[in-house]
């Protein structure tokens, strides 16, 4: 699981080992059954390179399974994004002990950092054009980010609050944001941990960076490289994953059935297929998903 799993996704021991083979082996008898009866958990990727892997797990005893599992892997899930995309994004502000503020300009996804007083630190190339297309997001003179939409405005607020009380508990979920110019953008909030490897700038720590509010999805301003790869970790068949990819990228249902020449009757099934295997409801659900999934932050 630790190879196969993308980073910042949720998976359950289970799946990588039933318990009724889990129960054979010594390293259950001898280890974790006089450990308060471990019998399964979750588990999440925070961060992968070359040389460094960095997960998180979540056991449960066999006692009260059924209601403690899935409140974990709940509660897991909504930490999965915030603490790899907080990893990853902490590593790129400090690259030999200087912000490369270069390497989030390439990114086409739209990246704000927030300060601890609530203000602005930087905006890159995407999230600047986002901002002036769309309307969706302000800056008012004391440069804190706003919007005249009172739903993403509401999220802005409780987001850098989260941010200024380094509360993961407080941090809204993903919000779905529907523009004319981009079309569906996800809007994600992320903490960044107080103490890292690398030291800011000494002018920076008058007002650290304290997080993010980063743009993805379909934004038509370089676009998510989404491939297919999140779905076929969820055993999606590589048809399947064509069809995942088509959708990020734009596409209806019908309009990537025409384009493969493919029945409809046919792209109907795949979708159901996708739905059953990623545990979603409907299509926008599994947009969703596969979006929240999908980090916004290149491996450095």
């Amino acid at each position: 699981m630790n190879v196969a799993m993308p980073v910042g996704m949720v998976g359950v021991s289970d799946q990588a080992l039933p318990r009724q083979d889990l129960f054979k082996t010594e390293f259950y008898n001898d280890w974790l059954r006089p450990q308060e009866n471990i019998v399964a958990g979750p588990a999440m990727i925070c961060y992968r390179s070359k040389e460094r892997l960095v997960a998180m797990a979540g056991p449960c005893r066999a006692r009260g399974i059924d209601n403690t599992l899935p409140g974990t892997v709940a509660l897991f899930e909504a930490l999965a994004p915030h603490l790899a995309r907080s990893i990853n994004i902490s590593s790129a502000l400090c690259v030999g002990g200087s912000p490369a503020f270069s390497y989030l300009d390439a990114s086409p996804h739209g990246i704000i950092i927030i300060r601890r007083s609530g203000c602005v630190g930087y905006t890159n190339k995407a999230a600047e054009r986002f901002i002036a297309k769309t309307g969706v997001l302000t800056t008012d003179r004391r440069e804190r980010l706003g919007s005249k939409d009172e739903e993403v405005l509401a999220y802005l607020n409780s987001a850098t609050a989260a941010m200024q009380a380094d509360s993961y508990c407080a941090m809204p979920n993903s919000l779905l944001v529907r523009t004319k110019k981009f079309g569906e953008c996800m809007f994600h909030a992320h903490i960044f941990p107080n103490e890292v490897e690398h030291k800011f700038p000494c002018s920076a720590w008058a007002d650290p960076v304290a997080g993010a509010v980063v743009v993805s999805g379909q934004l038509g301003i370089g676009g998510v490289d989404y491939d297919g790869r999140i779905a076929r970790s969820f055993g999606a068949t590589l048809a399947e994953a064509s069809l995942a990819e088509g959708l990020l990228g734009g596409l209806s249902l019908y309009e990537y059935a025409d384009l493969h020449r493919l029945s409809r009757h046919t792209v109907r099934n795949q979708m159901r297929s996708l739905l059953l295997k990623t545990d979603t409801a409907n299509q926008v659900e599994f947009t969703r998903k596969m979006l929240r999934l999908a980090s916004p932050f290149l491996a450095v």
